[in-house]
């Protein structure tokens, strides 16, 4: 279990380099989370879920789950036909890059256990040569399942919603964002975490005091 709250270095770092961002911190308090699931079984989660709201990522996932018998793994997911996983809500796409990374982990068994010991860059650089894993997911992957701490995802659509929220911008280019949360190094990713936690909880749905 990892925490944050007023009293942790990366916190008052973060508080210290950004005004803004501290109110948001401030409101979210403590923060708590865990990074135990297996690469394989992340990875996957993260193919069903781009572009659907997490309310049908889950529904798919569960459905993919009971497809593979509850036992994910790389046999499972090889010997399942693509018109399957497409009959539980998976595009052609989605269920091929399922099969395509499945194939590659079998061949390369020691894959994702490589993929803790890299740098992030290499982790990116790795992910993303498999066919159909973009920059996005590599990201998600360096976040929520290695628990680096210095990730900026501007690719994805929940982070840049509680960023327009909390900088009260327009302003979503990569630039743009880049610049302004240079400040949050070498924390990127905890901060945000914590526009993660200020979407989840509803906040950017009221005002900022």
């Amino acid at each position: 279990m990892v925490e944050y709250n007023q009293s942790s270095e990366e916190i008052q770092y973060l508080c210290n380099k950004d005004p803004i961002l501290a109110k948001g911190i401030e409101r979210v308090g403590k923060l708590s989370y865990t990074t135990s699931e297996e690469g394989l079984t992340f990875v996957v989660g993260l193919v069903i879920s781009q572009m659907l709201s997490s309310k049908v990522a889950e529904v798919i996932e569960k459905r993919f789950q009971l497809l593979c018998n509850y036992n994910l793994t790389t046999e499972t997911i090889s010997s399942l036909e693509i018109a399957q996983m497409r009959s539980i809500g998976l595009s052609n796409r989605k269920a091929q890059t399922i099969k395509d990374v499945a194939l590659y982990c079998q061949e390369h068994p020691s894959f994702f256990k490589e993929l803790a010991t890299c740098l992030d860059k290499e982790v990116i650089s790795r992910l993303t040569s498999l066919k159909g894993i973009g920059p996005w997911t590599a990201k998600m992957y360096l976040i929520f399942a290695l628990d680096r701490m210095d990730v900026l995802p501007y690719e994805d659509g929940a982070f840049l919603q509680a960023y327009r929220y909390l900088y009260k911008t327009e302003d979503l280019s990569i630039s743009s964002i880049t610049q302004r949360c240079a400040v949050w190094h070498p924390y990127a990713s905890v901060a945000s975490r914590y526009l993660y936690r200020m979407l989840d909880l509803g906040y950017t749905k009221e005002a900022l005091q």
